[in-house]
């Protein structure tokens, strides 16, 4: 069956369910995302998974997806592979210990975590996972060289 639906409806979902932010608790959640080679990306993912089960931690929403080939810029996230986008609920701090343990197995593994959803890597991970960092950093220093332009997320990871 075909039929037209306002995009609105289509992207925002969780629109329609009443304070559906409320099922995450006080402390609210995170979105973690990453992205792994296919060469042994199922494996990395079944780690992932794993990992999270033996913590006792169940994501709310997950999104498996793969990427193709794409010639994306110095601090881009895609690269051909399998992604693996999970909404955690932050009830209790430990997720966040969990998740610097996944990060480093993506990192080993050759992929890399989302930046724009990001609130767990660290700089030696981060150095790991964007090969192109000592070129952005050299872009950074000519436009900005006396860091204006910075974050939480580029502070943490050493960037400004």
């Amino acid at each position: 069956m075909r039929r037209t639906t306002h995009y609105d409806s289509f992207f925002y979902p969780l629109d329609a369910v009443e304070n559906w932010n409320l099922i995450y608790g006080r402390r609210g959640f995170l979105q973690y995302q990453f992205v792994v080679p296919f060469a042994n990306g199922i494996a990395v993912i079944d780690d992932v998974l794993d990992r999270l089960q033996h913590a006792s931690f169940t994501p709310t929403l997950a999104v498996l997806k793969t990427f193709g080939d794409w010639p994306g810029g110095m601090l881009s996230f895609p690269m051909p592979g399998y992604t693996l986008a999970l909404d955690m609920p932050v009830a209790d701090g430990r997720v966040i210990e969990v998740l610097h343990t996944i990060t480093a197995a993506v990192t080993t593994a050759g992929g890399r975590v989302y930046l724009a959803k990001d609130a767990v890597v660290g700089r030696d991970d981060f150095a790991g996972m964007y090969p192109r960092l000592a070129e952005f950093r050299q872009t950074k220093e000519r436009f900005d060289p006396t860091n204006r332009f910075r974050s939480c997320l580029s502070d943490r990871l050493g960037l400004s």
